[in-house]
């Protein structure tokens, strides 16, 4: 079986098993499927490795625990998009540029663009909703791994390497360990072309209940007109309406 095929199989699988209500047997869920019982016992196997399918007692399947954490995450994301996107909005109106919500990933290595306000502008900003980058190369990381435990981010970016996007990238971790120091006395981040070429953006954390960085906010769009005459106005509204948002999390995420 391809990995494509196999990849396929056993979303069909996850899928059928999310909507159950009860436990199912091997036989029961071979029909249901369509997948021989013995090509069906090897993808829950590997299925149940990582925690997405577990057994009862009985022998019988149902959703493991990863693919609970999964969904209640995903429940999560739309409610942060949610409350998000009229902060987002008024970010946009107020700066011209794209307006973007971003999340960074559990291991410290990417970061993901969960919501945006998109510019009015003909030229705009270079990111869409999904998209991922690495973190140590985008101001949204950047402002994000400020708050984060600085040996393990070491740890993390050390196995992922750091490679260089483009000639402005910082690839040296004493570099970027001396840009985070600035990042939290200043409260904001900049990306001066260190993911793409002609293109620049303000990145300002969101605060939970428990005043740890949540997400970040951040305006993009090409560089000289996010680090042009209107730099200084454009962070500051940036930090103003994080400041806005983090309040509204502190009340609805306590």
């Amino acid at each position: 079986m391809s990995k494509v095929k196999s990849i396929i199989k056993a979303a069909k699988v996850i899928e059928e098993l999310a909507y159950k209500e009860d436990p199912v047997s091997l036989t029961t869920l071979s029909k249901e499927v369509s997948i021989p019982p013995s090509t069906l016992h090897r993808i829950l196997s590997s299925l149940k490795a990582v925690s997405f399918v577990k057994q009862n007692s009985d022998g019988k399947y149902l959703p493991g625990s990863s693919l609970s954490m999964l969904s209640y995450a995903l429940l999560q994301q739309e409610d942060l998009r949610e409350l998000t996107m009229p902060y987002l909005e008024t970010l946009k109106e107020e700066t011209g540029e794209s307006a973007n919500l971003v999340v960074l990933s559990s291991d410290y290595k990417e970061v993901i663009y969960i919501a945006q306000a998109e510019s009015d502008a003909t030229v705009r900003g270079f990111s869409y909703i999904g998209s991922r980058a690495p973190s140590y190369a985008t101001a949204v990381g950047k402002v994000m791994l400020a708050d984060a435990d600085w040996a393990e981010v070491r740890s993390a970016l050390q196995e992922a390497g750091m490679r260089a996007l483009t000639g402005s990238t910082i690839t040296d971790l004493d570099t970027l360990e001396k840009e985070l120091e600035e990042i939290r006395n200043k409260g904001f981040a900049v990306d001066r072309e260190e993911t793409e070429r002609g293109a620049a953006c303000i990145a300002a954390p969101l605060y939970g209940a428990d005043e740890e960085v949540e997400a970040a906010i951040s305006i993009s769009g090409p560089s000289n007109r996010i680090l042009g005459g209107s730099f200084s106005e454009m962070t500051q509204i940036a930090k103003r309406i994080a400041n806005e948002l983090s309040q509204e999390f502190k009340l609805n995420y306590q």
